[in-house]
């Protein structure tokens, strides 16, 4: 009896000296733990406002660059029309409105997101914004370039004012026409697109970070459809973010035919088909 009693004395002791040790080493795994996972939901928190920001600045500079097609450039060309109508040479000046474009920080590319899916979403939209930005100093210096070289003629008579507001208004509409089919009807939905994805696609990490049954029920379904986890978990990955995406601009459509109806001036709606 005694020798039983001793046995358990020791391995009490025993025990109580391994966990005394282990406490420390579990409580540092687990602030570790706790340290990353945190980390992880402010990065994503962080790059879903950088990408929110973006897509704000894009709305804006869409409804600035279909007012400037529709209602700027068409007043200008008026006014040359009529200096054609009194044979007077057209000498006025225009140039493309000052967006504010809010390019994405490339130092997000930098953030370890570990997640190589989220991670080529982010570099599409950051490509986008380069091209984006591009895009927009084309424009604006080819119209400074029209301007340029129509001072030049006017100034040296290089060509009788008929002749010169001619040339000018097929200019100008060719600008025109290039800037809304390119710019406002492929540049611009392709950029959002790009945002959209990125945004939407942030949400469902979050959301599969943050719920531990949305994966299990992932992985039961999974198993139902006798599919490799992996398999399905990227098909319903991409379901979800198209099916979100067009959810997202349904809405952004929605803001951009309120703004429409206060302004009282036609915005076209934006199709990413």
């Amino acid at each position: 009896m005694a020798n039983i009693a001793k046995l358990i004395y020791d391995w009490q002791n025993l025990i109580g000296a391994f966990l005394g040790a282990a406490a420390p080493i579990f409580f540092w795994f687990y602030m570790e733990f706790h340290n990353k996972r945190k980390k992880r939901f402010e990065d994503l928190d962080y790059l879903k406002r950088v990408i929110a920001t973006s897509i704000s600045t894009v709305e804006s500079a869409y409804m600035n660059a279909t007012n400037f097609t529709d209602n700027v450039l068409e007043e200008f060309i008026m006014h040359v029309r009529e200096c054609y109508d009194v044979k007077s040479y057209a000498a006025h000046t225009i140039s493309l409105p000052q967006f504010y474009i809010h390019t994405i920080n490339e130092d997000i590319a930098k953030i370890n997101i570990d997640n190589l899916y989220l991670e080529d979403k982010i570099a599409t939209a950051l490509m986008s914004s380069r091209d984006f930005v591009m895009m927009v100093d084309d424009y604006r210096n080819e119209l400074k370039s029209i301007i340029d070289d129509n001072k030049l003629v006017v100034i040296n008579h290089l060509n009788p004012p008929r002749g010169q507001c001619t040339e000018l208004i097929f200019e100008i509409e060719e600008y025109r026409d290039d800037m809304k089919k390119v710019f406002i009807g492929q540049g611009i939905p392709q950029f959002l697109k790009s945002l959209f994805t990125a945004y939407v696609t942030i949400d469902i990490m979050t959301l599969v970070e943050q719920r531990w049954k949305f994966r299990l029920v992932l992985r039961l379904k999974s198993l139902s459809k006798r599919e490799r986890y992996r398999t399905y978990r990227e098909k319903f990955y991409e379901n979800y973010i198209e099916t979100r995406t067009k959810e997202a601009i349904k809405e952004f459509n929605k803001r951009l035919s309120t703004k429409r109806r206060k302004n009282k001036r036609k915005i076209h709606m934006i199709n990413l088909d």
